[in-house]
């Protein structure tokens, strides 16, 4: 969103190589040393010519202070408004009725909603374009990286016994641990899965393309499917999804599921039900057209060059 604007290093203690090659494929890496404290490194390196931006849990009022202690302008990117906030900007991409929890001690921008909806550049674009799918055939599932509680696997048996697809296509990241996928594979004759790990965002927005319904928790997994305007049903699984989860709601962009953890299979089935009537999903995606339209990055670029004048 920044770099072809904007000088931009991204500073971090891990020197994992699978990490920190990633980033380098979008700006410079500077690593801090693993013995000294991480603000006290951070406050040397910045001055009144830098903008800081902290996305985490961990970045508390104590070490905000000390970054605006060093005249910085600082940005948090939050989505729980669960601290007491000491920055010039805080972006939530998440529902606009969080905005009234947040506690600051200056005069605070806060900027909600889809209109900041930060998601990596071939989202965005992708966004940009419309769509109107013909037949339901084909679902996505996708659990994020790791899915502890194995919702991926419950989801497969809920397309499976609702009958509403012929086919499948499961994503999984390198934290994902389960070993059931293989064994539905083999289990379910009459229904056709793919499984893909670990793969990048091309190669997933062509596996959304291939998609008319989508079944992924709330969090950027979910905003990427409306990218792509493909039928949502969607819940939380992790307590900081709630926001995302309201918004994409309310918005009429989803169908909820509540919370997935608790869900049942005939639950879960039951709703994929629902998606396959043409009116809902049609108007899904119409909503999805709406609000997210791939406009988000003018509007961030727009708050840091403000930051910068």
């Amino acid at each position: 969103m920044l770099k072809d604007d904007f000088n931009c290093f991204f500073i971090l203690k891990s020197n994992d190589t699978s990490i920190t090659d990633i980033i380098k494929s979008y700006c410079k890496v500077i690593l801090l040393k693993d013995q000294e404290s991480e603000v006290d490194q951070l406050s040397i390196l910045v001055n009144s010519n830098v903008i800081v931006v902290l996305d985490g849990y961990n970045f508390d009022t104590n070490y905000q202070k000390k970054i605006k202690s060093r005249g910085a302008k600082l940005v948090v990117v939050d989505d729980y408004a669960n601290n007491e906030y000491f920055a010039d900007v805080i972006i939530n991409h998440g529902d606009l009725s969080v905005l009234k929890l947040y506690k600051t001690e200056n005069k605070s921008k806060i900027y909600a909603g889809l209109n900041y909806l930060m998601l990596r550049k071939e989202f965005l674009h992708l966004a940009s374009f419309g769509r109107s799918p013909k037949e339901i055939g084909t679902a996505y599932i996708c659990f994020g990286g790791a899915d502890p509680n194995d919702n991926t696997l419950k989801t497969i048996d809920a397309c499976f016994i609702s009958g509403v697809v012929g086919k499948v296509i499961v994503v999984t990241g390198a934290a994902y641990i389960h070993n059931g996928i293989e064994e539905r594979i083999s289990k379910y004759k009459t229904l056709s899965i793919i499984h893909k790990k670990n793969i990048n965002s091309n190669e997933i927005i062509e596996l959304l393309s291939q998609s008319q319904i989508a079944i992924c928790p709330s969090s950027t997994v979910s905003l990427e499917v409306c990218c792509a305007k493909v039928g949502l049903l969607t819940g939380t699984v992790i307590e900081n999804q709630k926001y995302i989860h309201k918004e994409l709601v309310d918005l009429n962009c989803a169908l909820s599921i509540d919370d997935f953890n608790t869900a049942t299979v005939d639950i879960i089935a039951q709703k994929l039900v629902m998606l396959k009537n043409e009116g809902v999903l049609n108007q899904l995606i119409s909503n999805q057209a709406k609000y997210v339209d791939g406009k988000s990055r003018n509007n961030i670029l727009s708050i840091f060059q403000k930051l910068s004048a």
